[in-house]
């Protein structure tokens, strides 16, 4: 979808098309570029405002690749390419350009490339626990919130956890602490045991409090 930022008034105009990948209604865009920026992810933020910034001290095309926050709170890839457009006196007056929700492809791209690292993970070494647990954390945030691996050692009854990854550290001390004071496991809403016996994988779509 194409979009216009008028750098002199400040207005910012989107297509429809650019409206819908930002998930609100045709016609409902304020036009400001603040508006624009809140719904950047706040990790990309900076991304963006580099590219702007090159793009027009420099007179060059304007290419970026962010994420955006829509208003039901899910995460949407985009891509923008633009160009500056010069007045009469060569100063920057407006970006032009066009957008393209590339979120499958972006979705795509990570799982190829956790493929390509966890391959070279797995091909590191030989010692079964270190490989794991570098995987696990290679898995974070990449594919995943959370990633834990257990173990069945040879001849033994039971699990043991072998590692915990999560980009939060307290996170990773609050599983600790919950294995610590439930051991048998009443908390987790899956039974890892049974999985191991039955081989079936197990998904629980809703977590309750």
């Amino acid at each position: 979808g194409p979009w216009e930022w008028d750098i002199v008034t400040g207005a910012v105009t989107w297509s429809a098309a650019v409206e819908g990948m930002h998930g609100v209604a045709a016609g409902t865009f304020p036009g400001t570029f603040e508006a624009f920026e809140r719904d950047i992810h706040p990790d990309d933020r900076e991304a963006v405002h580099s590219s702007i910034e090159v793009a027009l001290e420099r007179h060059t095309p304007y290419n970026v690749r962010y994420r955006i926050v829509r208003p039901d709170g899910g995460t949407r890839w985009l891509e923008a390419h633009g160009t500056v457009v010069l007045d009469t006196a060569g100063c920057p007056a407006r970006l032009v350009g066009v957008c393209s929700d590339i979120t499958e492809r972006q979705q795509t791209e990570d799982r190829l490339r956790f493929i390509a690292q966890a391959s070279g993970v797995l091909a590191s070494s030989l010692d079964v626990e270190t490989t794991l647990a570098n995987v696990a954390h290679l898995a974070v945030p990449m594919l995943a919130d959370w990633c834990t691996v257990d173990l069945l050692p040879p001849g033994g009854d039971a699990l043991e956890r072998l590692t915990i990854a999560h980009q939060d550290p307290t996170r990773v001390a609050l599983v600790r602490d919950l294995e610590a004071r439930y051991p048998d496991g009443a908390v987790l809403p899956i039974d890892a045991a049974a999985v191991l016996r039955s081989g079936t994988t197990q998904l629980v779509p809703d977590i309750t409090d």
